[in-house]
């Protein structure tokens, strides 16, 4: 049996190809943090679904 984390990540996964941000919201925790290294137009500390979601949308364009 696929443990609860492996099991939300193919979830995330499968979200994000169908595009269902909708799914992707409710599989992120609202506190969420992602942190993007370097010295880059896109380094930086990326807080709430708001700001992390803005961030995998410029990642896609």
């Amino acid at each position: 049996m696929p443990h609860r984390n492996e099991t939300m990540l193919r979830d995330l996964y499968a979200a994000s190809a169908g595009g269902d941000v909708q799914r992707i919201r409710q599989l992120m925790h609202p506190d969420i943090v992602w942190h993007v290294p370097g010295h880059n137009i896109l380094a930086g500390e990326y807080k709430g679904i708001d700001e992390v979601l803005g961030l995998f949308g410029r990642l896609a364009s």
